[in-house]
């Protein structure tokens, strides 16, 4: 708790250091490799954290999760120096043998579903289409096939009847996003906002804005009445030909307009016609052969009938003709997706309107997952990056999201190995960072990239270490059994509650309320309480004559914190954790756990829930950015049977080694490599 605390100070003391000018670079627009521009230098961290540290994030990003106590810190560690000892990149094979696990699959899926802003209450949320994924959902065979397809193509028999939950998972399974954003942006605009005594062509501009804005949201990352100011040109009061003063740094020249179309169009009656409702939707075919659950859509524009708001031609990743829909928008972003894998990144440079809008997609998803791992975006509100390190990141992270054909694992392999996420500890290293989390300053601090975790991660984070049902991203018909906590923490709802990231005192008193006892809250309606953590650490316990009540407060705190305060080298300290942590066990912690459980043994289990929701409340366990020291000496006594290194190398190494076609061994030491 203490190097959480100091963490947070050097967060204010950094802010007062002597202010450095970011690093300068030229100010023109990158060019594609081997081109005349000239391009950042490579990006590199002023403070290399631990390899320890980089497992701890990599854990978090991808699989959404913290490690199962020190052993899995190390074991992970161990294998990263042995693969970088045997020329090998360590960090870069263990993130993706990370990708490769159904825990990365069961993170990403509800990411995904917050990625692309899917509502999961009220009107316009669609629970049969979104919520109930089936067996399709397990292999690739189903994005693959609409990957290569138009909507009015009929699927083989055993691919028709399709949902959405599907695809999601099929496309984790093909590790291609591109067909499921395909669908979902042809199938969510099946459910605008309703309305009672509008006339019908309000109703049908209100639907169009409502949708278009969230398709802004959820696929672009820009807001239409910023495009007017920031066109991604250099005509803005933001540029200047000196790079010092420049404050407007495109990934590519032009973006806005070649998506939007000229300033002048760029208004809600052009961007958003493109997602017409009237005529559109519960009628005509379903598309790929999508199941009765998800929405019909009339793909032949002679069954829609007249447009009820003819406005003139629409303008959205090229021109739209009066009455064209998202059943066009989807066919023009299926060839730019094609268009932009053939020419990488540096197609966007040209003229093409459809491939500007596929790169504006991929650029996005890049910055989307970049905030996953860091908390901020690499972009302002209008969703140009403010200076040219940021730019420099996200160019790089969007050309290899690219030239892997739209693959979320690369993707995630890319930001968790990124030299700029890899520090140490903010205690252990003064040097500045370049003004990448916080552009508004000419430097930043390690301080910079602590916050609080995010809504999801934080409740799925401590089921997991406290092993207990999971909250379930789709809620009950009417709402989730915990819908205060769900609100409170900032969790996206639908396009009316967003969300939010802050830290405050009601947010705060939801979590204390929902995990401070320390016992299974129940989130999964309906399922009996089972073995947590706290009931297997006591039995396990109890078969160890010679553990004692400290054994068990350290197992706790390792599996919850992945720390060591009771071991701290420091007497004083130690001696102070220590009184403070029996205070709260209410018993000494040198007593056999034998005795213990033999005097009172629901007192001994009420103490070690109260220390567990005490250690969930702390700034180790809520705040994300925060990586533990590593630690030293020898594995707590009491392990649980999946946490020994033993164990650990055998859910990990399969994964990580058996596609390099390295041969391997576990030990109680863990994994090495065979010889």
């Amino acid at each position: 708790m203490r190097r959480a605390a100091a963490g947070l100070v050097a967060l204010l003391v950094g802010a007062c250091g002597a202010p450095e000018l970011a690093p300068t670079v030229d100010a023109r627009p990158q060019g594609p490799p081997g081109s005349d521009d000239l391009r950042e230098p490579p990006l590199a961290s002023p403070c290399p954290g631990s390899d320890e540290a980089f497992v701890f994030r990599a854990l978090r990003l991808i699989e959404g999760r913290r490690p199962r106590g020190v052993a899995e810190l190390r074991v992970l560690a161990d294998l990263v120096a042995d693969l970088d000892a045997a020329g090998l990149p360590g960090r870069e094979l263990v993130a993706r043998g990370l990708t490769r696990g159904d825990r990365y699959r069961e993170a990403w899926t509800g990411g995904l579903l917050d990625l692309l802003r899917v509502p999961r209450l009220g009107a316009t949320a669609d629970r049969g289409c979104y919520a109930r994924p089936g067996p399709l959902a397990d292999t690739a065979t189903l994005a693959g096939w609409i990957r290569v397809h138009d909507p009015a193509d009929a699927p083989p028999a055993q691919l028709s009847g399709w949902t959405m939950a599907d695809l999601l998972g099929s496309a984790l399974a093909l590790d291609d996003l591109s067909p499921l954003l395909r669908a979902h942006l042809l199938v969510r605009g099946a459910r605008p906002v309703g309305g009672n005594n509008v006339a019908p062509a309000d109703l049908e501009r209100a639907r169009r804005v409502f949708v278009g804005r969230g398709f802004e949201a959820a696929f672009l990352g820009r807001r239409l009445e910023c495009v007017a100011c920031h066109d991604g040109g250099g005509a803005t009061v933001l540029d200047s030909p000196d790079p010092a003063l420049d404050r407007t740094w495109p990934i590519v020249q032009d973006h806005e307009r070649k998506v939007y179309g000229p300033p002048a169009r760029a208004d809600e009656g052009s961007a958003y016609g493109a997602f017409r409702f009237a005529g559109i939707y519960d009628r005509g075919a379903r598309p790929w052969g999508s199941s009765s659950e998800c929405p019909r859509v009339a793909l032949d524009p002679a069954a829609r009938g007249d447009d009820p708001l003819a406005e003139g031609d629409a303008y959205l990743g090229g021109p739209r003709p009066e009455g064209a829909s998202a059943v066009e928008l989807e066919r023009s972003l299926a060839r730019g997706f094609d268009r932009l894998r053939a020419g990488g990144l540096a197609a966007a440079d040209g003229d093409d309107p459809e491939v500007a809008l596929a790169a504006m997609i991929a650029v996005h998803l890049a910055d989307a997952a970049w905030r996953e791992a860091s908390g901020r975006p690499l972009t302002m509100a209008h969703g140009q990056p403010r200076n040219p390190v940021q730019r420099a990141a996200l160019r790089e992270l969007s050309e290899r999201l690219v030239a892997s054909g739209f693959s979320l694992r690369e993707l995630l392999v890319a930001v968790a190995t990124h030299p700029l996420l890899d520090l140490a500890e903010p205690t252990s290293c003064a040097a500045p960072l370049p003004a990448l989390l916080d552009p508004f300053a000419a430097t930043n601090d390690h301080g910079d990239a602590i916050r609080r975790e995010d809504p999801w991660r934080l409740i799925d984070a401590a089921a997991l270490a406290m092993q207990w049902p999971a909250l379930p991203r789709w809620p009950l018909p009417y709402g989730w059994v915990d819908a205060p906590l769900v609100r409170s923490l900032g969790a996206f709802i639908d396009e009316s509650e967003p969300g939010h990231r802050s830290l405050d005192v009601v947010a705060l008193l939801a979590w204390e309320a929902a995990v401070g006892a320390g016992v299974d809250p129940r989130w999964l309606a309906g399922v009996e309480p089972r073995p947590d953590l706290v009931d297997r650490l006591l039995a396990r316990a109890a078969d160890d004559p010679a553990a004692t009540v400290l054994d068990l407060a350290i197992a706790v705190e390792d599996q919850l914190l992945q720390e060591r305060s009771l071991l701290d080298p420091d007497p004083a300290a130690r001696a102070a954790q220590r009184a403070a942590v029996a205070a709260l066990l209410d018993a000494p912690l040198d007593a056999p756990v034998a005795a213990a459980l033999e005097a009172d043994a629901d007192a001994l289990e009420a103490g070690l829930r109260r220390f567990a929701g005490a250690l969930l409340q702390t700034p180790q366990f809520v705040l994300a950015g925060l990586p533990p020291a590593d630690a030293d000496g020898p594995l707590p006594r009491l392990l649980l049977a999946e946490a020994t290194p033993a164990a650990l190398c055998e859910a990990h190494a399969p994964a990580i080694l058996q596609p390099l076609g390295l041969a391997w061994r576990c030990d109680s030491d863990g994994v090495s490599l065979a010889e």
